[in-house]
């Protein structure tokens, strides 16, 4: 009897909840931050399951996410290492964007298989909200490009930052992303 296999199945690993920016608007604020890091117990109780799923479906995306993910870099490293194994496996990050010139050595390895998502609010609205990290952030971006990087801008838009909507949307254009930019209205 022939064993049909599934489609896709999706991780998401919060890797730790500390970040460096810590910004204002912050969904993850809701936990209290104490600087967890997942355990190495935890580590490998997911890779065993996934190795396992590996098997029986057709692809696996694993995204990491935290506060900060790269905080955390040996865990995903780790974890990408032992599962880029398997051909129908992709990986995700959601990153503020400070670190991805300290860790290209990493990204360009599984350049193909990476997505990154950098949160980039356009100024005058992420510096505002995000400690006045937009310069970091800008050059972190331009890394991620210069690399080639499989990368997306995802922006928080809050509502009181509306009166800034146009003039924050032509400060991201300039990063010239503006087939991956997504824009999340928050109502918080």
């Amino acid at each position: 009897m022939e064993r049909r296999v599934k489609d896709t199945l999706h991780f998401e690993i919060n890797v730790t909840d500390s970040c460096n920016l810590k910004c204002k608007y912050c969904s993850e604020l809701i936990r209290n931050r104490e600087n967890l890091y997942i355990s190495a117990e935890a580590v490998e109780a997911y890779l065993k399951y996934m190795t396992q799923k590996a098997v029986e479906y057709n692809k696996l995306d694993i995204n990491y996410f935290g506060g900060e993910p790269m905080l955390n870099m040996p865990v995903i490293e780790y974890v990408t290492d032992v599962m880029s194994k398997f051909d129908n496996v992709d990986f995700n990050i959601i990153t503020n964007g400070t670190l991805i010139e300290s860790n290209t050595a990493f990204f360009d390895k599984y350049r193909d298989r990476f997505n990154i998502q950098i949160s980039y609010d356009g100024n005058p609205n992420h510096d505002a909200k995000r400690n006045n990290s937009s310069e970091i952030v800008k050059r972190n971006i331009i890394c991620a490009k210069e690399h080639k990087y499989n990368i997306n801008v995802h922006s928080v838009i809050c509502p009181e930052d509306f009166k800034h909507f146009y003039e924050a949307y032509l400060d991201i254009s300039t990063l010239d992303v503006n087939d991956s930019v997504g824009f999340v209205v928050e109502f918080a």
